[in-house]
């Protein structure tokens, strides 16, 4: 996971970037303290698991977390869960292999809804209303992951930190541009999406964001 995120990132900042968002929670957790290392005059934004509003959503009631084994099982969100001291229940539910059936099969694929019936059933016993989305695929199963909470999931809080990093992005990059590169700013941004999995899946998922017609481009070989 290092190795690939810090080639990943050379890529980018050989593109230009400016600022990176490090646009996992399992990369966040694992390798973006390296990258900060190797490149300490580049902003890298991590992404990490919503817990804290989670608890103060909850009211006391069970909170599930949906993550992958490896962000949950990381040192970093161990800390974040410690240093929170949570006083009531959180419930952590593993789901392995549920980004990469959304990935390659897609949001709506039986096997990826199989998958999410599974990992959320102990969520659903454990009567949890609130929840977080601690993997940056999940947003895209939301209404899935709704379906499988039974009779609570239209009224659970599904918590995604996305706005906030987003924001936080946006600061930063507002930050290093000069005035002249803020006038430019205010011309739409060209959005432009780099993949080495199935370029058509991504353009359908992109589509259902509101981004049809993004440009889709696979990356070199040698980043796989």
């Amino acid at each position: 996971m290092i190795d690939r995120s810090r080639r990943l990132a050379q890529f980018l900042l050989s593109q230009g970037a400016q600022a990176i968002v490090v646009a996992c929670n399992t990369a966040t957790a694992l390798a973006i303290a390296e990258l900060r290392r190797q490149w300490p005059l580049i902003p890298f934004v991590g992404i990490e698991p919503a817990i804290k509003p989670a608890l103060a959503a909850s009211a006391g009631k069970p909170v599930g977390v949906l993550a992958t084994p490896a962000t949950l099982s990381s040192a970093k969100f161990q800390a974040l869960v410690q240093s929170l001291n949570p006083q009531g229940d959180l419930l952590l539910q593993p789901c392995p292999g549920l980004a990469e059936a959304i990935e390659t099969l897609g949001p709506d694929a039986p096997g990826t809804r199989g998958l999410i019936a599974r990992f959320c059933a102990p969520l659903r016993e454990a009567g949890c209303s609130t929840i977080v989305l601690g993997c940056t695929h999940y947003p895209l199963v939301a209404e899935a992951i709704r379906e499988a909470l039974g009779a609570a999931g239209a009224g659970a809080c599904l918590l995604d930190p996305a706005d906030a990093v987003a924001a936080q992005t946006g600061r930063i990059v507002a930050s290093l541009q000069t005035p002249t590169a803020r006038h430019d700013a205010e011309q739409a941004p060209e959005l432009i999406a780099w993949t080495n999995g199935q370029p058509a899946l991504l353009r359908r998922v992109a589509a259902a964001c509101g981004l049809d017609g993004m440009p889709v481009r696979t990356l070199p070989a040698m980043l796989e």
